[in-house]
């Protein structure tokens, strides 16, 4: 009888751990899409152990959809700001026939070639609108992208969305609770309606490791959720309760993700060590296996996978050598146990 539940413990902890390994995504850079010899060696590395994996784009080239049938990788399309891209070209939405339509049929170019695990479920709304470097967007511009193209996309490709990712950032939240607020106040509108409804989850880019800072935002203290109902208190003649039960039903997606922001410059080997529980005195089990327990994470990408982006912190961060060879925190960020060789 020991042995038979010894058996089935063992059983249900593989499918557990089997499906939060689906959790883990993939950022495929610029430069390992244009060169893919060179981006596949990197991706391959990762190939079963990721589930899902995006490019800051909505489109894919047929080296890279053919990777990802052949390994069952889902993608996740994005829509970065106020562009459309395909190859070499783009357009600016709202601007000269640059509209939902064409996003629709741009999209359908790369969704109608993946197959089985590899087409997308879900397209990702802006880059840090919030951020005057990044997709640069006030919460109105974003709502204005989001109802006249993002949306009718998604339904259109039959996607779910998941929102402009945001900080746990005081700040950030207060561009999210206004990004929302605006929504509701259009979602009458007769021609593009908003809809709460179809925001299914929020982005999130955090870059700290400790497990106290994960449990603090996104486990047991929940304060983004928190913060961000206080923020909506009982906007647009909905009660508090409401929008209570709706910023709690959605989940999150974190969509870059490591050590950086932790008050140091932490070391590839470093970083290795805060995610695999070997600094368990200041980081206990880590930013990783947290988000590889907590069931109000469905996806996280480590920013970044390998780029050209010589800065130091960004060298730290990097999973990979150009050559596909892993750097520590590459090790530690597919094995996230103390086990894993965190040393050069």
């Amino acid at each position: 009888m020991k042995i038979i539940l010894t058996l089935m413990l063992l059983s249900t902890s593989f499918q557990v751990y089997s499906q939060n390994i689906k959790k883990r995504g993939l950022l495929v850079s610029k430069e390992m899409q244009k060169d893919p010899k060179m981006g596949f060696k990197i991706a391959n590395k990762f190939v079963g152990k990721i589930g899902w994996f995006y490019t800051y784009n909505h489109t894919l080239s047929d080296e890279w959809i053919s990777w990802a049938n052949k390994n069952g990788v889902q993608f996740v399309p994005m829509v970065w700001g106020r562009w459309i891209k395909w190859g070499d070209k783009k357009c600016k939405l709202g601007e000269n026939g640059c509209d939902g339509k064409k996003l629709i049929k741009i999209m359908s170019g790369t969704l109608k070639k993946l197959k089985g695990k590899a087409r997308p479920k879900w397209l990702m709304g802006a880059n840090e609108p919030w951020n005057s470097t990044q997709s640069n967007l006030n919460p109105w511009e974003a709502v204005e992208i989001w109802r006249k193209y993002l949306q009718p996309a998604a339904d259109k490709l039959e996607l779910k969305l998941m929102g402009p990712n945001v900080t746990e950032k005081d700040e950030e939240l207060e561009w999210m609770a206004n990004f929302l607020k605006r929504c509701r106040d259009v979602s009458k509108d007769e021609t593009f309606p908003c809809d709460l409804g179809k925001i299914k989850s929020f982005g999130i880019h955090t870059y700290k490791c400790k497990e106290t800072h994960w449990n603090k935002h996104y486990g047991k203290g929940d304060n983004i959720r928190k913060t961000l109902k206080l923020k909506m208190g009982s906007y647009g003649g909905k009660p508090a309760k409401w929008w209570g039960q709706y910023i709690g039903q959605r989940k999150f997606w974190v969509t870059e993700t490591n050590c950086n922001w932790d008050g140091d410059a932490p070391s590839s080997a470093e970083q290795c060590k805060r995610i695999t529980g070997k600094r368990k005195k200041s980081h206990g089990i880590g930013s990783i296996n947290h988000m590889m327990k907590n069931d109000k994470i469905m996806g996280f990408a480590w920013w970044h996978t390998f780029n050209g982006n010589k800065i130091q912190r960004a060298l730290n961060s990097r999973l990979s050598y150009e050559g596909g060879v892993l750097k520590p925190v590459g090790r530690g960020y597919l094995k996230p146990n103390n086990k894993t060789n965190c040393k050069w």
